[in-house]
């Protein structure tokens, strides 16, 4: 961890969660170059609790280690007279959720659906096979994969954002024992039930965004959280061309492995799940390439978007340690707003 020098300036606000707020910011590097970042940093009124500086840095450390083109990148991490901080770069673009705002009855083409899961695959990969000193693998594990989190520059490279619930095997600090963080509608089965996880948990939560995507519909439609989760673990995935017939039978199997409620029947990795769309696409000759993916994006900015994106629940809930033989009955929920990091960066 570094040092905070002075050598940030705030410009104003972004978003605003349970436990920390994204600034947008002005960096003065020692070069004399000034960019514009994204810094996150712990809310003035819980900076004083050490169990919480003490995540958001365990978050720091975790973030700042996961470099690849399609991860939002961390550029620094340390501790100033407010409290410690992470500068993130800024993307100049909208969130998924944004681009699907924008999209006739919030479907998007099928190439460019597939070419920018794809892009966020090799992203999750890159994160989950990231290994320690040792060179074993850490463990790191999103958990909050939602099209809130999937940005998409006017370049057209996807970034996956905010590892801010990831967990790795290795950390000192874990999320509380019966408590899950995470977007509800997009949570694999096995993370509702509080068990062990690996990427494909993640592989899961693709795979709701691909049906979401090619379908223009919710998978999990459920307002209330704990119906949510009992529609998540219980009940049958209905198919893609249920609701979008045009869509290949091949691209149907390959959503439908990711949704499997069993993480042995999914892809065994982000990556395959990328190969797999990046050989359907080439075998149908569609472009899902970053120069079609940017098209895409600029006719979406060009038109008039809907100021209000439909928001997906962000939850803690607390499980009590009483198991079922299906899903764990839920004891407490507390709802807080879903942090919208891209609404305003590309604004």
């Amino acid at each position: 961890m570094v040092e905070v020098k002075p050598r940030y300036e705030i410009v104003r606000p972004i978003a605003r969660g349970g436990m920390a707020e994204v600034l947008l910011a002005r960096r003065f590097d020692p070069d004399g170059t000034v960019r514009s970042v994204a810094l996150k940093r712990v809310l003035p009124d819980l900076a004083t609790d050490p169990r919480l500086v003490r995540m958001f840095l365990d978050e720091a450390r975790l973030a700042i280690r996961i470099v690849h083109p399609n991860v939002v990148r961390v550029l620094e991490a340390g501790e100033g007279p407010s409290g410690p901080f992470l500068a993130m770069e800024l993307v100049d673009g909208p969130s998924l959720d944004l681009l699907r705002a924008g999209a006739p009855d919030r479907k998007l083409p099928l190439a460019i659906t597939c070419g920018i899961v794809a892009q966020a695959a090799r992203g999750l990969h890159h994160a989950h096979a990231l290994t320690g000193e040792d060179g074993r693998p850490i463990g790191i594990v999103h958990r909050d994969v939602s099209p809130q989190n999937v940005l998409i520059g006017r370049d057209g490279v996807v970034r996956i954002a905010d590892f801010g619930v990831a967990k790795a095997k290795t950390h000192a600090m874990r999320t509380m024992t019966g408590v899950l963080k995470g977007k509800v509608s997009y949570m694999s089965p096995e993370q509702l039930r509080d068990e062990p996880i690996d990427g494909r948990a993640d592989v899961f939560s693709l795979g709701v965004i691909l049906f979401e995507c090619l379908t223009g519909h919710r998978l999990y439609k459920r307002t209330q959280p704990l119906d949510a989760i009992d529609e998540i673990v219980g009940a049958p995935v209905p198919r893609v061309r249920d609701l979008a017939p045009e869509v290949p039978s091949e691209l149907d199997r390959i959503v439908r492995r990711c949704l499997a409620k069993s993480p042995g029947d999914r892809p065994e990795s982000a990556g395959a799940l990328g190969r797999d769309l990046d050989q359907f696409l080439a075998a149908r000759d569609l472009d899902g390439s970053l120069a079609a993916i940017a098209r895409a994006v600029a006719e979406t900015l060009a038109r008039p978007v809907a100021t209000a994106v439909e928001t997906r629940e962000a939850t803690s809930i607390r499980l009590p340690m009483r198991r079922g033989p299906g899903i764990v009955v839920v004891g407490a929920l507390l709802a807080v707003a879903a942090a919208l990091l891209a609404l305003l960066l590309w604004r």
